[in-house]
């Protein structure tokens, strides 16, 4: 902390030097008394830079490196979304193994699992932020004592755990189409039993 307000110090003092160095150097060269003097000084000397042969070429390249930095800094690192996928891999792999557990009770689907409903729905929205495909609630009620959901979180979990990105947007991808496709049977079939 001393030496932020001794550099500020430093700076301070300079900073009055420095301007009186530029306001005598400014009344000398009379650029006080006309400020179009001072103008025209800046334009020509500008021009005078453009006509070096390296300058539109060093211009390029300082413009091309500023807009690749830039958008570089707007998307997220591949390093940190091989991360998020391994860690929702992991987690997706942990609660297939809680899951399973809770399928040996008599208590019937879903109900068997509703303590850990939170923790599902919170890790697939997750799943689906991070450009995975993730199944909607509708998935629990389907017939098979949730099947279809523990394939696709142990599939997609080890997947994304072992740095198998398009294998487990492939699986969760066929697994949406599987899906769509047995809750339109289930439909018709209440719509013929209710008709």
């Amino acid at each position: 902390m001393k030496k932020f307000f001794a550099w500020l110090v430093v700076a301070l003092g300079l900073s009055g030097l420095i301007s009186k160095a530029v306001e005598r150097w400014a009344e000398r060269n009379g650029y006080i008394d006309d400020p179009t003097k001072a103008w025209s000084w800046a334009v020509s000397l500008v021009a005078s830079l453009t006509h070096h042969w390296l300058f539109w070429p060093s211009v390029t390249f300082v413009a091309g490196v500023t807009l690749g930095l830039w958008i570089d800094s707007l998307k997220p690192s591949r390093e940190k979304l091989y991360r998020e996928w391994r860690q929702i891999g992991l987690q997706l792999m942990q609660l297939t193994a809680a899951i399973a557990g809770r399928l040996s009770t008599s208590d019937p689907w879903p109900s068997c699992i509703e303590d850990l409903v939170p923790e599902l729905k919170s890790l697939l929205i997750r799943t689906g932020k991070s450009g995975i495909w993730a199944p909607p609630d509708e998935i629990m009620t389907l017939p098979d004592r949730g099947n279809m959901l523990l394939h696709y979180l142990d599939y997609v979990g080890r997947t994304l755990a072992d740095g198998h990105i398009d294998d487990a947007r492939h699986y969760a991808n066929n697994t949406e189409k599987e899906l769509h496709q047995r809750l339109g049977q289930m439909r018709g079939m209440s719509r013929v039993k209710s008709g």
